[in-house]
């Protein structure tokens, strides 16, 4: 396993070839992105597509200049599907826009869950 621990966020490349991230801060900016993104290009191969878990049960705001970014072709390297985790409501609302947004600029089957169990299932598939 390869993983980078940040203070706003955590990646990892399991032995399995699942990519997961989790973030810690409550609010992520475009600087949080920008490294976060950077960091996935340094442990992935980008020849490779993987299968990615986004726990985003912490985040509370993910302004729109975030979003952006993450669809940026260099951001979505690497991603063969992502399982998004949430806890709130509000977390889903935002989190379906996102997959809206995603499904149609990336084609990268995305879903949103509440628990890792399921998450893991759904990523089996691909």
């Amino acid at each position: 396993m390869v993983k980078i621990e940040d203070k706003d966020y955590t990646l990892s490349l399991s032995d399995d070839g699942i990519l997961t991230s989790v973030y810690h801060a409550t609010d992520f900016t475009l600087e949080m992105a920008e490294r976060s993104i950077a960091d996935k290009l340094s442990i992935i191969d980008c020849n490779k597509l993987y299968p990615t878990i986004a726990d985003a049960r912490s985040l509370k705001s993910f302004k729109r200049n975030v979003r952006q970014r993450f669809l940026r072709q260099d951001s979505l390297t690497g991603i063969k599907c992502c399982a998004a985790i949430v806890k709130t409501k509000v977390q889903a609302v935002m989190g379906n826009f996102f997959i809206i947004t995603i499904s149609k600029q990336a084609q990268i089957p995305t879903k949103l869950f509440t628990n890792y169990e399921d998450a893991y299932k759904w990523i089996g598939k691909f």
